[in-house]
């Protein structure tokens, strides 16, 4: 979004050419908002109040800079492409942050559930294998252990999905 602005003011093109050439070409969510600003700019909005709509209309990261700049630039003349860029490269980091952040908690997730799995696992395996883990399971001492583990288990879940909630 940002770099097809930059590219469309730079090439000397007006805020409502830039603004009409975003809509009429970028792909995504972005395309509609901003070719209703285009079209309100056409229809005799100002560009202050089309902006101002671009701006409630579309929730992305960098959309106040951006309303701000492209303002600022039709008021003063600069074409302030080098803001564009500057901001395109923002969001683009912000959104590799995003991703990357995504995949580390996914990779928590995915530890979260093999480190509660494996004790479950192992007392199936070793109730089929071993008789006298099977004799130990049998007596009081044996499933006080077993219900010990299930409870500091679950203890443990709990803080854990606490812990994800600020994070997901």
């Amino acid at each position: 979004m940002f770099r097809t602005l930059a590219m469309a003011i730079g090439s000397g093109e007006t805020l409502a050419q830039a603004i009409e050439y975003l809509g009429a070409h970028e792909g995504g969510h972005a395309a509609k908002p901003f070719a209703r600003a285009s079209l309100r700019m056409r229809c005799g909005e100002s560009a202050e109040e089309a902006l101002a709509e671009l701006s409630k209309e579309l929730e992305a990261p960098g959309v106040g800079l951006l309303t701000t700049a492209l303002l600022i630039s039709q008021r003063t003349g600069s074409p302030l492409k080098s803001l564009f860029g500057h901001a395109a490269k923002m969001v683009e980091r912000q959104g590799d942050f995003e991703r990357m952040l995504e995949v580390k908690t996914a990779q928590v997730r995915l530890s979260v559930r093999i480190v509660c799995g494996l004790p479950v696992i192992m007392i199936a395996a070793l109730s089929i294998l071993s008789p006298d883990f099977r004799a130990g399971l049998a007596t009081l001492p044996g499933m006080a252990s077993v219900m010990t583990a299930v409870v500091m288990d679950a203890f443990a879940l709990i803080i854990i999905r606490r812990l994800m909630r600020g994070v997901v």
